[in-house]
């Protein structure tokens, strides 16, 4: 079991319209709206890190919905492991102090 913390959850499918696979929008979309965000300067921090370190948490999500990236917000009391390795993407959070 995991600590209680907000869950988020990404399911995504093949766009029929577009020819475009989920595996493309989930990975690409994802690392061209990094780059995009490192170039345009809402990204300021230098070396490695990891996406809840340095990425600004409002404005990715805003350009996946931009990009028809859809997701559900669940509070949880207990997030149980076996629910996260189902899900296609998947973070929990700690309760803000």
């Amino acid at each position: 079991q995991l600590p209680a913390g907000w869950r988020w959850q990404m399911v995504d499918r093949y766009d029929e319209a577009r020819h475009v696979t989920a595996m493309m929008r989930t990975t690409g979309y994802s690392l061209a709206i990094t780059g995009l965000m490192q170039v345009d300067g809402r990204v300021t921090e230098k070396g490695v890190h990891t996406p809840d370190e340095c990425m600004p948490a409002n404005e990715y999500v805003a350009e996946l919905a931009r990009r028809g990236g859809t997701w559900c917000e669940k509070r949880c009391t207990e997030c149980p492991r076996a629910a996260m390795a189902s899900a296609s993407s998947l973070a929990t959070t700690p309760e803000p102090p």
